[in-house]
This record gives structure tokens, C-alpha cells and sequence, in this order.
């Protein structure tokens, strides 16, 4: 009896190093775990970052070729005078409404 007392105490010595190891593994994995998940999260805030810029690229790159089209017609000379009874014949339509643009009105010298 004492030969298996000592032969399992002998078990025990050498499976406690085990034990401390897996439990250094389990803490090692539930950091990177965490790690992760953070990373994901933050991936995701880049994405939508990125999404709203592509978007805001986008409508501003549409906004610069109706302009830039607009200004061709002009330097070309097709342009047409918006309605009857027009105050200033000069005014040009430019395809921005007044609102984007920040024009208040008045003539083309102003």
C-alpha cells in the first residue's frame, strides 16, 4: 500500500506543472479573446468611417462634374436666361441650387 501511496504522490508531482500550464493557456486565450473582439469592434467603427466618406467623396465628385459641366455650357455660350421678367439678364442658372451654393442673387459683377 505504501509503494501505490508514494507511486501516486509521484502522479501528482508531475501533473501539477500540467495543471499551472493549461490554466496560464486558458487566461492566455481568454486575453487574445478579448484582444479580438476589440479589434473587431474597431473595425467595424473604421468601416462605417469609411462608408461615410466614400459617400461624401462620391456626392461632392457628382456636385464638381455638374459644375464643371455647368462652366463649359457658360464658357461655350449656351445658356438661356430662366423665365420671363428676369431682374438681371446676366444671371446664369449653374446648376447648384442657390441654397448649396451660398449665392444670394444680384448681378454676375458682384
Amino acid at each position: 500500500i505504501l509503494g501505490k501511496l508514494d507511486f501516486v504522490r509521484e502522479q501528482l508531482r508531475e501533473i501539477e506543472p500540467l495543471r499551472e500550464e493549461r490554466d496560464r493557456l486558458k487566461h492566455l486565450v481568454s486575453s487574445l479573446v478579448a484582444t479580438n473582439q476589440s479589434f473587431q469592434e474597431e473595425q467595424i467603427e473604421l468601416q462605417r468611417q469609411n462608408n461615410h466618406y466614400s459617400f461624401t467623396i462620391s456626392a461632392l465628385q457628382t456636385r464638381l462634374e455638374g459644375a464643371e459641366n455647368q462652366l463649359l455650357k457658360f464658357q461655350a455660350g449656351d445658356f438661356a436666361p430662366k423665365g420671363e421678367g428676369m431682374k438681371d439678364k446676366k444671371q446664369v442658372q449653374l446648376g447648384t441650387s442657390e441654397k448649396e451654393s451660398g449665392w444670394k442673387g444680384g448681378s454676375s459683377e458682384e
